[in-house]
This record gives C-alpha cells, sequence and structure tokens, in this order.
C-alpha cells in the first residue's frame, strides 16, 4: 500500500484515523450543497441493496471500518438516530479502507447490535490501493488529510445537507427533518473550519512523525502544542496523539522509568481533554498504566471504565480487572 508518514503503526491508524495519498490524481470532497455521491459497494453486508436515494426522504451515510475505535464508538448514536426516526431516514455504515476484509463478518456478528440497518464493503477496483475504493473517493477525494469517521446528511433533495463526526449528527438532522436547516449557511462555517486545515495538518503530521520515530519527549510536546492551537479540531487531534503517545509506550519492552512517566503523562492530558468520559479512553488508559506498573491507577480506570460501559462490553473490561495482580 502507499503510505505517507501518517501510517506510521496500526495504533496511530487506530488513534488517529490517518489516510494515504491515492497517488497523482486529484478528486475533490464533496461540500454542503453538493449533489450527494451514493455508496458504491462490493457487497451488502446488511440490509436490503439500495440503488440511490428516494427523492423527499433523507438519509445518513457513515464512513467506518473495522480498525477504527472511534468509528465503533460513534455507532450508538447511529443506531440512536436510526430507532428515532427510522421512519423517515435511511442510515447506511458504509465500510471503508479496510485492511482485512475477511474481518469484516466477525465484526459485525461481535458488534452487530448497536450498529445500524444497512451496511456496505467498499468496492475496490483490481490493483487499487485499500483507500481508492469507489466510495471512499466518491466522499472523501484523494487528499491524505482526511479521516473517519466521517458523516454525510442527504437532505430529501438528494444534496449534502450535512458533513461531520457521527455524534453531532442529530442536531442538524432533526433541523433537515423539520425543514429549518439553513444548508447555505453550514457551508460557510464549514468553508471557514476548512480554512483552518493547513494548521490542523501541520500539527498533525508534527503529532504522527515524532510518534512513529518513537521520540517520546518531541510526541508529548507536539501533542502539547496541538492542543493550545486556536482551531476546534485541536482538541481532538491532540487526545488521540496523546492516547496514542501512551499506548505505543505501553507496548514497548524496555523503556527506562522516564518514559512509563511520559505515558502515565500522556494518558491524563488525553482524558482531560475529552469532550465527556468515555469507557473505551478508561480502558486504554487502565492499560498503560498495568504496562507503566501502577496497578493502582489501572485498577481505578478500570472501576471508571466499568461504570461507564454499556452491559455488552463490561466482560471485556473485567476480563482485563482479572488479570491485574491481587491487591496488597
Amino acid at each position: 500500500m502507499k503510505t505517507q508518514p501518517h501510517f506510521l503503526s496500526s495504533l496511530l491508524l487506530l488513534f488517529l484515523a490517518a489516510a494515504a495519498t491515492a497517488g497523482a490524481a486529484s478528486a475533490a470532497t464533496p461540500l454542503p450543497g453538493d449533489a450527494a455521491p451514493f455508496v458504491q459497494p462490493s457487497r451488502w453486508l446488511r440490509g436490503e441493496p439500495l440503488t440511490g436515494y428516494e427523492p423527499g426522504r433523507v438519509y445518513v451515510v457513515d464512513l467506518w471500518a473495522t480498525w477504527c475505535q472511534p468509528c465503533l464508538a460513534s455507532m450508538p448514536a447511529l443506531h440512536a438516530v436510526e430507532e428515532k426516526f427510522g421512519d423517515r431516514v435511511t442510515v447506511i455504515a458504509a465500510s471503508v479502507w479496510e485492511m482485512n476484509p475477511a474481518a469484516m463478518q466477525p465484526f459485525l456478528a461481535a458488534h452487530g447490535d448497536i450498529m445500524p440497518a444497512h451496511i456496505t464493503a467498499d468496492s475496490v477496483p483490481a490493483g487499487r490501493e485499500i483507500n481508492e475504493g469507489l466510495t471512499s473517493l466518491a466522499f472523501l477525494g484523494t487528499s491524505e488529510h482526511v479521516g473517519i469517521p466521517a458523516t454525510y446528511l442527504i437532505g430529501p433533495d438528494g444534496r449534502l445537507a450535512w458533513i461531520g463526526n457521527p455524534d453531532g449528527l442529530e442536531a442538524p438532522l432533526t433541523q433537515v427533518l423539520d425543514g429549518t436547516w439553513d444548508v447555505a449557511a453550514f457551508a460557510a462555517e464549514y468553508a471557514g473550519e476548512m480554512a483552518h486545515e493547513d494548521r490542523y495538518w501541520e500539527l498533525f503530521d508534527r503529532v504522527g512523525v515524532a510518534i512513529g520515530e518513537k521520540n517520546w519527549a518531541a510526541a508529548f510536546e507536539a501533542c502539547e502544542a496541538t492542543a493550545a492551537a486556536d482551531t476546534s479540531f485541536a482538541p481532538r487531534v491532540a487526545r488521540a496523539g496523546f492516547l496514542s503517545l501512551a499506548e505505543l509506550i505501553a507496548h514497548e519492552e524496555s523503556v527506562d522509568d522516564a518514559t512509563r512517566e511520559l505515558s502515565l503523562r500522556a494518558v491524563e492530558r488525553a482524558l482531560a481533554l475529552q469532550e465527556a468520559p468515555h469507557w473505551r479512553a478508561a480502558l486504554a488508559a487502565g492499560k498503560v498504566a498495568k504496562a507503566a506498573g501502577r496497578m493502582d491507577l489501572a485498577r481505578g480506570y478500570f472501576e471508571e471504565a466499568l461504570s461507564l460501559a454499556p452491559a455488552d462490553q463490561k466482560g471485556l473490561i473485567e476480563q482485563a480487572m482479572a488479570e491485574l495482580p491481587a491487591a496488597p
């Protein structure tokens, strides 16, 4: 696969959800107000196959991948939208950038209860890279500076009404359904956000390169610089960078005490930058603390994760807790 510095490790992929460039050819991403592209799957993994957008109906297309933990964390929000508005809204979860397509069916078997009713796998032509799938190119274009999850709200006129993270979907969706959504105003807001991208990706790349080089101190400083940047994206990127840094250190077999301590500081900063506490972040923090030899701290993080997790995920956390040494 063609790679850029963003593809530094599977952990960096998982937390930063970065994309590789698709090559010399350039394709722009669709913008609010544009006619919405339709998914172009190799197969429908769930739900009756659709062939296009039915006029008058509202659609949500969410791009995700099995390796993307933020994508999985956002699925309950999509499922809730489907449960609440399903008579007027169709939600399609379109898998892109799959590194292991064979893992998709087992993934759905394990997590299908929190996922939408319509799920597709991207169509990647023979000889193309995984980021050159037809659905991926239609929605994300060929820029290396795109990421998932990415959610697209298509209005009853078949045009893109809103683009963002699935957690922010319900408010614009409600307005689209009641006819009060101002696409032009959102398009101007969206353009303003995109104007900050050069600075955003400069910071993103600095974090990614430092982590990829295992320059732990420089990576921590890059994450701090990102957190302080004047852009709405900064906290999310910094949070992902801190957590990625901490987990990568945790997976190192031999690091000094100062570096282990740095991993704990990185976890603390990642959790402080959360918009709201999440069980997956607490679970990751517990595993980092365990690797650093701080079993008391690990137990506290695991207990927090257990208190936040849905019932079907508590077993995973209980198993992690059971692997801790007995308290003295």
